[in-house]
């Protein structure tokens, strides 16, 4: 028995009648004592294996949720990736993020640590690199935005994230690019030799003092690159012996100057899995190849907005003669405007805002992020601290993208409504579609048998401190709230604003 509660049987037999005696009894006490102990440990164990393995397999497919299905489609460029995850480790990680002026944001990155913890620092990076990458130019800048905005919480998990930064421009075929802790890319220009591209840095996470810089190079039409994580360069096989840089280097070096980014990344990860020889992988292996392609003259360069977000913005404006590009250009200079945090409140005056914000939200994914920057703004000027922000951004983000696809099924007649408001020391945002399809009740477990669905919610309810979903006569509601630290008693003492429900909806 432990603590009272029996864990299971100790019989024993003999072979002759009423032989047992005082001392044999205490034996076997004792030994039922130390066999009940051993049993709940292995039971215990065996549970904490369990919960381990569960929250691994969340964790993965989290992660797996975050990375892009496709690859960006790029006339002057062809862009190959593959990710193979260990049975253990987690945490490799690629972003391809169009960005409004034609030009493409390409990441390849390593979370250190494993589980829900890496799981959720890879969904607030995210959230963070699609933020910063349209503020900042230049992929040095970039780096070191994402250095200062996540360092905290990286610091607070013990964790570090290795991240490579590039931004390849169609109109010049000049690639910038920039290091934060990731191994060193290999490329060659066209029928050149193969070298490293020198480029480097500490992870984000391991220092407050970062100084990123970045390198430019002229990616012509046939150049070829490598981006990979460190897991192909470390891999083992039995023996113990590593892939390393040299059978690495003699791989590339076979490669002809013709061959496709795709087969290209094929024949990297079929001559790791021979030197592996079937030993299962220690650790992710990551692997991107990224190749200049020429284009006709006039054919018009990089993912740029599409048409007809920028038509849905100013209807009739490409029609009535308005270049794409001038307003793609505004809408960029828009997005970096990033809001200005009172580091004093109340010593000058101000107090935070009491009014509502509304918004209403073509349904066309790409406006989540006019309801995100607008959440930030609040939540800057009411003083949350930026990891605060972060998961407030990513839970808003989360909840539009679900309204407009589900919600709303994308039908461009209808909107996403996004009410925004302060009261007292709460930020609530409410997001509401027209419930072109009702809610699921109850919701899908995320990750279950082979179900995609249901991890924006997961998001959502981790990332905010209070979150109601419910059906309403306009339609799906998800009601979602912030709430200031126990150092902000400031707050606590303004009146709150106007409830919600006060407000009148203008299509109605």
């Amino acid at each position: 028995r432990v603590f009272d509660r029996a864990v299971g049987v100790l019989n024993v037999n003999s072979d002759m009648p009423f032989r047992f005696t005082d001392e044999d009894v205490e034996l076997a006490k004792a030994f039922s004592d130390q066999a009940s102990v051993a049993l709940q440990n292995a039971r215990l164990h065996e549970r904490e294996v369990k919960r381990l393995e569960d929250e691994l397999k969340v964790a993965r497919n989290i992660q797996s949720s975050l990375l892009p299905s496709v690859t960006p489609d790029v006339s002057e460029l062809e862009i190959a990736v593959e990710s193979l995850p260990a049975q253990q480790v987690s945490g490799d990680y690629f972003q391809f993020v169009p960005l409004p002026d034609g030009r493409i944001g390409i990441f390849v990155g390593d979370v250190s640590g494993k589980g829900m913890p890496a799981a959720m620092i890879m969904a607030v990076i995210t959230t963070a690199l699609r933020d910063e990458v349209i503020r900042h130019r230049e992929p040095g800048q970039l780096l070191n935005t994402l250095n200062e905005r996540l360092l905290e919480r990286l610091l607070q998990n013990q964790m570090n994230c290795a991240l490579l930064a590039a931004i390849f421009d169609p109109a010049t075929y000049h690639l910038a690019i920039s290091n934060a802790g990731m191994v060193q890319p290999y490329w060659r220009n066209g029928s050149q030799v193969w070298d490293f591209l020198d480029v480097g840095g500490y992870p984000l996470g391991a220092s407050q003092r970062s100084n990123y810089s970045a390198k430019v190079i002229d990616f012509a039409p046939g150049s070829l690159m490598v981006l990979f994580s460190d897991g192909i360069i470390e891999a083992q096989d039995a023996r113990g012996e590593f892939f390393g840089f040299e059978r690495f280097e003699k791989l590339l070096d076979s490669m002809p100057s013709t061959i496709t980014a795709s087969e290209a990344v094929r024949q990297i990860l079929h001559a790791v899995e021979n030197h592996l020889e079937g030993i299962e992988r220690q650790d992710d292996i990551t692997v991107m190849v990224i190749r200049g392609v020429e284009v006709a003259k006039g054919t018009q360069h990089g993912p740029a907005m599409p048409d007809e977000i920028v038509e849905a913005m100013m209807p009739g404006a490409l029609s009535g003669g308005v270049k794409p590009h001038a307003l793609r250009d505004t809408y960029a200079n828009i997005a970096t405007a990033a809001p200005q945090r009172r580091t004093a409140p109340g010593e000058d005056g101000y107090l935070p805002p009491r009014e509502n914000v509304e918004l209403f939200l073509p349904s066309i994914l790409g406006y989540e992020m006019i309801a995100r920057s607008a959440a930030e703004a609040l939540a800057v000027q009411m003083g949350f601290s930026d990891d605060r922000i972060n998961d407030l951004k990513t839970a808003i983000a989360e909840a539009c993208m679900n309204a407009i696809e589900h919600g709303n099924l994308e039908d461009r007649s209808t909107s996403v409504r996004v009410l925004l408001s302060v009261s007292a020391n709460r930020l609530e945002a409410r997001v509401v579609d027209r419930g072109r399809r009702p809610l699921p009740d109850p919701f899908p477990v995320p990750g279950a048998g082979n179900n995609s669905r249901g991890w924006g919610m997961f998001f959502i309810q981790n990332l905010m401190d209070e979150v109601e979903v419910q059906k309403t006569p306009d339609g799906n509601m998800i009601r979602m709230s912030l709430f200031l630290g126990k150092d902000d008693e400031f707050y606590a003492q303004i009146e709150p604003s106007p409830d919600a429900s006060e407000w009148v909806d203008q299509n109605e």
